[in-house]
């Protein structure tokens, strides 16, 4: 029985069966809840079956996806009668369509909709989205009550986009979950030992692996661990695999974290636009310095300097440089990683983030 008392917050977002930032984010929630006085429904956004999904055409596969989400939705808004509803929005063409028929049927049942954009808006603005999706995103954005963004790039973006009486878009970070600060890196080596720089990740060509294998090669006195598993564009690159490179395959979300903390540094160095990536949060978490690239809301999280070094690109040279710098002096790397450990407690942590969402949820509600 649903207490009249309670709030009602219902999440459309990937759940169950899926993989990536945006399903954990929503599933811990789910497991931590938001706060006193809330409660949580979710429709689940995720692929069910992936194997058959692969079987039957993309637009069937998604035709069926769409209905059976609206078909969800339906039900809940019935059944549940959320006061807010929550869409995280994953910026992909197939899905911004859907996502504004969700928002139009929440509206049509006098619930307020808070859109939360995963990732990068100007992305999807510079090619990503083109035609009707792009069409559905300007409407999305601006049917909204509230518009999230994850880095500066993408509050921009909606600020322009917007043309409504709606308040501002705001800045919300990802959390970190408590648990991740259990961990705790020391940055220092023996003598007998070599540094250890670890990646975690999809090992892929738009993450930098490339560039990784290249600087392992300048570098042969460190050794290099790579977490996660390889796409079928860095299978040509690992034929020859330096002697200094593990791989480590997929592995569990607390052995990510395990490795962090018994290694001395940790690289990322992405060509792709990440909104928030979630590694370079639990390596702060950790108490990791950081060499990485200036894409996304990293220099946000990794201040220059102070939690690590940022390279405009992953250049081979400009990587290198950045390492040899910190593998130099470890008073730095202990400083930067504890630098890194206080602001993600401060900052990121999950009673922190989450305090901030069910403010933002009030004001809506309050219509200030």
């Amino acid at each position: 029985m649903i207490s009249p008392s309670e709030t009602n917050v219902l999440f459309i977002s990937p759940l169950h069966g899926a993989t990536g930032g945006i399903a954990s984010w929503t599933q811990r929630i789910v497991e931590q809840d938001l706060s006193d006085g809330y409660r949580v429904h979710v429709v689940d956004t995720g692929i069910r079956n992936k194997a058959r999904a692969r079987s039957i055409s993309l637009w069937a596969g998604e035709g069926r996806r769409t209905v059976r989400i609206i078909a969800s939705l339906l039900w809940q808004l019935t059944l549940v009668r959320p006061h807010i509803i929550h869409l995280n929005c994953s910026l992909s063409p197939r899905g911004a369509a859907r996502d504004l028929v969700c928002a139009l049927l929440a509206r049509l049942w006098g619930i307020s909709v808070v859109v939360h954009y995963r990732g990068n808006v100007p992305e999807f603005a510079g090619g990503r989205g083109n035609g009707i999706s792009w069409w559905a995103l300007r409407k999305l954005i601006n049917l909204s009550k509230l518009n999230i963004a994850m880095n500066r790039d993408s509050f921009a973006c909606l600020a322009d986009l917007q043309h409504g009486e709606q308040r501002d878009p705001v800045l919300l970070p990802n959390f970190i979950q408590d648990s991740a600060f259990q961990y705790r890196a020391t940055c220092t080596v023996k003598p007998s030992e070599r540094i250890k720089v670890l990646y975690a990740g999809w090992i892929t060509v738009v993450k930098g692996c490339r560039e990784i294998l290249a600087v392992a090669r300048q570098l042969p006195e460190v050794e290099f661990i790579l977490l996660g598993p390889v796409k079928a564009d860095m299978e040509p690159h690992l034929q020859s695999l330096p002697a200094n490179v593990t791989l480590g395959g997929e592995v569990s979300p607390n052995m990510v974290l395990q490795q962090m903390s018994a290694s001395e540094l940790f690289l990322f160095p992405t060509s792709h636009a990440e909104g928030f990536p979630n590694v370079v949060l639990e390596t702060m978490a950790v108490g990791l310095p950081v060499v990485a690239t200036r894409v996304g809301a990293i220099p946000e999280m990794i201040e220059q300097g102070k939690g690590g070094l940022l390279v405009s690109r992953p250049d081979t040279d400009e990587l290198v440089s950045a390492l040899r710098t910190l593998i130099a002096d470890p008073e730095m790397r202990l400083q930067m990683g504890e630098f890194n450990r206080r602001k993600a407690q401060m900052e990121y942590a999950y009673s922190v983030v989450v305090a901030r969402l069910v403010c933002l949820y009030q004001q809506v509600l309050r219509g200030t």
